[in-house]
């Protein structure tokens, strides 16, 4: 596995947050490509999904139109595109377009975090699993979420794929609330941890070696 040969190197790690968002639109084929010609060792990226289950490349949960939010999922996609071509920008790839970039650079892993606040995301976990190879998915991508009970149901349903538990600013600043996420975390036994390295302190780096998780 790709994946595991670059955490027995202990090297950095470049990873391509949304491509190359300086030279590139975030979260564009071009972006990705570009990330990858520069040699990031990954590339990480935002999907989710549709109304009419079209998983698309795209970070935020909404779209900015005639002064009011459109979410994602609620929306088909050609309403995308065309609210798109409406405020000229490009419209959302389909997570569909990477399958030939993954599988003709088996040196990169791709984080594909999934944005998602439903309850019941097996829509979403079964289009990837039928999109992608389960070789590729297992030697070369990791899937991750905010979403905890999302990430249960990756265990659940593609027990080989390597996932990644995301801790957010916002998480890591509720002292209270982390016993919450540490139980979460020792529950779900994620293969990497996605904190904000602003809010990380040594008292939560100890627990996680304590038990053995980093």
């Amino acid at each position: 596995m790709i994946i595991n040969s670059f955490k027995s190197k202990n090297k950095i790690f470049y990873f391509a947050h949304r491509g190359a968002p300086l030279l590139k639109d975030e979260n564009t084929i071009e972006s990705f490509e570009k990330a990858i010609d520069l040699g990031c060792n990954g590339i990480e990226m935002d999907i989710q999904e549709t109304k009419d289950k079209k998983i698309i490349i795209f970070h935020d949960d909404y779209i900015r139109h005639n002064n009011k939010n459109h979410y994602i999922s609620r929306l088909y996609y050609q309403n995308i595109k065309n609210i798109c071509t409406h405020k000229n920008i490009s419209s959302p790839p389909l997570f569909k377009n990477m399958i030939p970039i993954i599988s003709n650079n088996p040196n990169i892993i791709f984080n594909l975090e999934i944005k998602s606040k439903h309850l019941n995301n097996y829509s979403i976990i079964n289009t990837i699993k039928s999109t992608l190879s389960l070789e590729l998915l297992i030697n070369q991508c990791i899937i991750s979420s905010f979403n905890y009970i999302l990430l249960l149901e990756l265990k659940l349903f593609l027990k080989e794929v390597s996932i990644g538990f995301i801790l957010g600013s916002n998480r890591l600043a509720h002292k209270r609330r982390m016993f919450i996420y540490k139980a979460m975390i020792k529950f779900l036994k994620p293969t990497f941890l996605h904190p904000n390295g602003k809010f990380i302190n040594l008292d939560f780096v100890k627990w996680l070696q304590k038990n053995q998780i980093i």
